[in-house]
């Protein structure tokens, strides 16, 4: 899930759209009262908010994680994001990598395949890397 569009709006919020289709308003008025957070609320530097796919972000020192947004935005925890991602259904296991799938899951058609601290998402019908990365020095030249 990569942040793909984000906009600042009024009151310190910020909408923000991913390339699963969700999107939604985050309410940051309580992270700009804290820290290097502060000199956010110049509504000017607040308005620069921008979006690399990972992380949102004002300049190189003020940054947020993406992950973070899109589970306040779908209203659960972090860890029950990455929970769910774990207890997705095992297809596959072989030479270290481990495909999961869910049955009914959002569009495109895709598998998530992991190897080591590697994560991929693949479009099935294009056979293409749609997010995360993916090494091949697990199964060898050519693949």
């Amino acid at each position: 899930m990569k942040a793909v569009d984000v906009k600042a709006l009024g009151d310190f919020r910020i909408k923000v759209v991913f390339d699963d289709g969700v999107s939604g308003v985050v309410d940051l008025s309580d992270l700009i009262r804290k820290g290097i957070f502060k000199v956010l609320q110049d509504p000017k530097l607040f308005g620069n908010v921008t979006t690399d796919g990972v992380a949102i972000s004002w300049n190189e020192q003020l940054e947020i994680d993406a992950f973070k947004i899109y589970a306040d935005i779908v209203k659960k925890s972090p860890s029950d994001l990455i929970n769910n991602i774990l207890l997705m259904p095992q297809i596959s296991m072989f030479l270290g990598i481990i495909i999961r799938m869910f049955f009914d899951d959002h569009n495109p058609p895709h598998f998530h395949a992991s190897y080591a601290e590697h994560q991929a998402i693949i479009d099935i019908q294009k056979l293409e890397l749609w997010d995360g990365f993916f090494t091949t020095a697990g199964i060898g030249p050519g693949y």
